[in-house]
């Protein structure tokens, strides 16, 4: 079941909410304001809005029926990017094997160059056209369920509110990416060449899931005589400043080549503006800002956990970092523990991040699951206020996907658990 925080008097954001395949991030920046400190927040700030919480009562990734018209629109977009972008392209270099590729970084940008057409391609595109043509609609009966998802999209869709997926519902949620530049895109593919570099050479406890979480987990020999020491980066995001992230980076070009072209394209990506009736709104201090849901923010939170994971490693502990959440197991009498703690506390402290930590924890709750050091066991573990709700039946999801749904959750909870 989704709970949605709803405000009025911001209709120019309803048109992002488009059913099935929404970015939930876009409604959360639209609405998030408090803790960005713009001079002209006041404004906004002062007018009493009040929110209400609507419980839809479903989850939000069904998928409602689609008419003809917008199915054969996207089935001739589809088919367009399969022949003219792909087929065509793979065919020319097959007839032309003389003809090489000009080895060029791209960033994971698709060349803008249109692919010269080929004749031996002619007759198959159009046979391919006319089978688009001649494709026959018949009339399907609509569940009550999907009647309902449609009527919830059309109220929406007129609705003068702004609905935001929430977990709470408070006057005002904190703008969380007022902008976000598509030369992230680049930035977050040398990122990511980084961050895998790194990684494979040092071997940090860098987790990018559960599973490796239960990975690190399993290796721990004689669980009974160890502890846990969990840690959370309070908002980590807006907390990494410009002198650690050059700090991050200078630490990661001892393990591979930065060049000063790409520190300016990931350093440039971080000015962040918001613009309002063509009047920009300018940060108290810099405007420098790591935002989440940019095309790069996890990636530079990455790369600045592993700089910190070095920093921990005087530390005589089994460290392990998720993104802002962290994990500690050691082999400490309480006391010992303690000041294990305290150590890490300085560690971050000295970076300008603060820490929410807990020591000398036998059970953890950790990412998705409860680990348990006393019987060596795991297991699912969701939020007090966490509803779990599944796809409907009558979604429009392909069948394959609705068949497959209760094998694909049978086997991950049977990944996530162990009681022995």
């Amino acid at each position: 079941m989704a709970d949605w925080s709803v405000l009025p008097g911001w209709s120019v954001f309803t048109s992002v909410a488009v059913w099935g395949a929404f970015d939930s991030q876009n409604f959360l920046r639209c609405a998030q304001c408090e803790k960005i400190s713009f001079r002209t927040f006041k404004e906004p700030l002062d007018l009493d809005l009040d929110q209400a919480r609507t419980n839809l009562d479903y989850s939000t990734k069904n998928i409602p029926t689609h008419g003809k018209d917008l199915y054969t629109k996207i089935l001739i977009s589809k088919t367009e990017t399969f022949v003219l972008k792909n087929l065509r392209w793979r065919a020319f270099f097959f007839f032309n094997p003389d003809i090489k590729c000009r080895e060029k970084e791209t960033y994971g940008f698709n060349s803008s160059n249109p692919p010269p057409a080929i004749q031996e391609l002619k007759e198959f595109e159009n046979e391919l056209t006319e089978l688009i043509s001649n494709i026959k609609f018949k009339k399907a009966s609509i569940s009550s369920f999907q009647k309902r998802l449609k009527k919830d999209i059309d109220n929406i869709k007129k609705d003068d509110h702004l609905y935001v997926p929430a977990d709470k519902s408070c006057n005002f949620y904190r703008l969380i990416n007022p902008c976000k530049p598509e030369i992230g895109k680049i930035s977050k593919h040398i990122l990511e060449r980084i961050v895998t570099t790194i990684q494979e050479k040092t071997n940090a406890n860098q987790w990018r899931n559960t599973k490796d979480v239960l990975n690190w987990f399993e290796k721990i020999n004689n669980k009974n005589d160890h502890t846990f020491i969990s840690f959370d980066i309070c908002d980590f995001y807006p907390s990494i400043n410009e002198s650690l992230l050059d700090q991050a980076l200078q630490f990661a070009s001892q393990y591979t080549t930065i060049t000063a072209e790409e520190q300016h394209i990931i350093k440039h990506t971080k000015k962040t503006t918001l613009y309002h009736n063509c009047t920009p709104w300018r940060k108290k201090t810099s405007n420098f800002d790591v935002t989440m849901g940019s095309y790069d923010g996890a990636e530079t939170c990455e790369l600045v956990g592993l700089f910190l994971l070095s920093q921990l490693k005087e530390i005589d502990a089994n460290v392990g970092l998720y993104r802002d959440d962290g994990l500690v197991a050691c082999r400490l009498t309480p006391r010992q523990a303690e000041n294990t703690k305290k150590r890490i506390c300085e560690v971050f402290q000295n970076y300008g991040l603060k820490i929410s930590i807990e020591a000398n924890k036998k059970i953890v709750n950790f990412l998705d699951v409860t680990l348990d050091l006393r019987n060596d066991s795991y297991k699912p573990y969701k939020k007090p206020n966490d509803n779990v709700s599944y796809i409907h039946k009558c979604s429009n999801h392909p069948p394959v996907v609705i068949k497959n749904l209760p094998k694909s959750i049978m086997k991950r909870i049977n990944t996530n658990s162990k009681n022995e």
